[in-house]
């Protein structure tokens, strides 16, 4: 799966989104693509306790995205609230990524369950 993310500032907040990468000719791949049809949607936490390089953790709600259907991702850290939001934006960046191959992952590695026999009636 090619995921393209980007950190920007706009204004005063630190915008993280994270995307399948359309202008890549094939963003899932033919496997994943057949994995996700066999058992459905990858489940990935979004929130729970950031720990930046700099500065404090902070928690963020907890909530679960369902990839690839809630693509694109986007958390926003504001200046204000957060005097260490590109540290913040950053790890958050860092975590997520990890979560989504940890996800992907997960999902290659399923098989299906084939049942065999016959009946008579």
């Amino acid at each position: 799966m090619i995921i393209r993310h980007r950190i920007e500032l706009q204004g005063r907040n630190y915008v993280v989104t994270l995307q399948l990468d359309t202008a890549a000719q094939n963003p899932i791949t033919p496997l994943e693509f057949e994995k996700l049809n066999q058992f459905g949607p990858m489940t990935v936490a979004r929130g729970g306790v950031i720990t930046p390089v700099t500065g404090s953790a902070v928690t963020l709600p907890t909530s679960d995205v369902y990839l690839p259907v809630d693509f694109p991702v986007t958390q926003v850290f504001n200046l204000d609230d957060y005097a260490n939001a590109d540290s913040l934006a950053a790890k958050w960046h860092d975590v997520m990524s990890t979560r989504i191959q940890n996800a992907v992952n997960t999902l290659l590695a399923q098989t299906a369950v084939v049942t065999e026999g016959s009946t008579t009636y």
